[in-house]
């Protein structure tokens, strides 16, 4: 069984610049790849350290408006890439307004790869 049938939630594609708050406090700067509405993909020139308790900061294009997320979440994965290390990230406490706004953001995505 893949990665993709194992995922609880459908992803896309990104490119989106993202804020990382490690858990020493210290902030870095790294690239989003993919996200859904449990988590996401990060691109960063280190490996996260697995179970390490984060914050990511991003935003999204929503309805024609630019959503701020702060985000609490757990790193799961790291996989060496060409370009260096993409992370995953699962989300651990989305309140409802943050879900409901990934998952149009995600639906309204794959409608348009879909086209």
């Amino acid at each position: 069984m893949s990665m993709d049938d194992l995922r609880h939630y459908p992803r896309v594609s990104v490119t989106r610049p993202v804020r990382i708050r490690l858990s020493s406090g210290a902030v870095v700067q790294a690239r989003m790849v993919n996200i859904s509405q449990g988590g996401a993909a990060v691109l960063y020139e280190v490996p996260a350290e697995l179970g390490a308790n984060l914050e990511l900061t991003f935003s999204l294009v929503v309805r024609g408006r630019e959503i701020q997320f702060h985000e609490r979440c757990v790193a799961r994965y790291n996989h060496l890439s060409s370009s260096g290390y993409i992370i995953g990230f699962q989300f651990v406490a989305l309140d409802a307004e943050a879900r409901e706004n990934l998952r149009e953001f995600v639906a309204i995505k794959r409608s348009m790869q879909d086209q």
